[in-house]
């Protein structure tokens, strides 16, 4: 008996089936011969694997995001294709590239303008910073400075509070001056007595939400301002620096990314700027 019409055979079937087959096995072929070419390729350098069984190496070869082959130029040579673009280190080194989540780019070029405490080695050596650039300061004038790290001092004061000194030092060496100096982590700032009074903070103001005015067991304040709490003094300083001119702000605001750019560059990396964030309107 015939099939009727549209009842594919057996043979038929099988036919179709090894035909797909076939073209497959053609296209996967095509498929590797294609991609056996490699995006781009490094070689002629100093590749750090990071990798104690690799070392380091001559080349490496990638194909879109991925890392195709490490190893000898000869090695990596293989995956050369005319569409592959090649880089000569000539010798340098290449290592794996830095991921950062973020990065405040003002903020590290505010950070050079103001007194650099990062190195400071106990108390005592900040309130000395502070009382010299109190003689450098009309009275009333802001100094600011940032980089503090009590965890990184060798001493503390004898009546510290949960690890950190109380403001009377700070008020001493600079009454007339108020002082604010952001903490390492940019998570908390100190405040002299100067800075709490035109700020408007005293023993009365309530912690803000998010932050703590830390308060010693008296219920003092110790000067520490824990992290939104640190906004109710940055608030004052920054008003002082928005007076000037519309020209005198935006020469602050270039000489911030000029500081920022060489501090970048220093540690081998590179930030793109948008042209917007050189407005004398910029907040940044």
């Amino acid at each position: 008996m015939r099939p009727s019409r549209g009842t594919p055979t057996i043979g038929y079937v099988r036919q179709l089936l090894a035909n797909w087959l076939l073209v497959i096995c053609f296209a996967s072929a095509f498929a590797d011969d294609v991609q056996s070419e490699a995006d781009l390729v490094l070689h002629g350098g100093k590749i750090a694997t990071l990798d104690p069984e690799l070392g380091e190496q001559q080349a490496i070869a990638l194909r879109g995001a991925w890392i195709e082959r490490v190893g000898s130029d000869s090695a990596v040579s293989e995956l050369l294709g005319e569409g592959t673009r090649v880089i000569e280190p000539d010798g340098r080194l290449v290592v794996p590239g830095f991921i950062a989540g973020h990065g405040h780019f003002l903020s590290l070029g505010r950070a050079k303008q103001v007194l650099d405490l990062s190195a400071a080695s106990n108390w005592e050596e900040i309130l000395s910073r502070v009382a010299q650039a109190v003689l450098s300061s009309p009275p009333g004038h802001w100094i600011r400075g940032r980089g503090w790290h009590q965890e990184k001092w060798d001493s503390l004061p004898e009546d510290s509070v949960e690890g950190v000194p109380r403001n009377r030092g700070l008020s001493e060496v600079a009454p007339d001056n108020p002082v604010l100096l952001a903490h390492a982590s940019g998570h908390a700032a100190f405040a002299n007595q100067a800075a709490l009074e035109v700020a408007g903070v005293s023993e009365s103001t309530s912690d803000p939400l998010g932050g703590t005015l830390v308060r010693a067991p008296d219920g003092s304040l110790t000067g520490l301002l824990r992290e939104s709490a640190a906004a109710l003094v940055e608030r004052a300083a920054d008003a002082e620096e928005s007076q000037g001119t519309n020209q005198e702000r935006e020469q602050r605001l270039r000489e911030r990314v000029r500081l920022a750019g060489e501090e970048s560059l220093k540690h081998g990396t590179l930030h793109f700027m948008m042209p917007a964030l050189l407005s004398p309107k910029s907040t940044y």
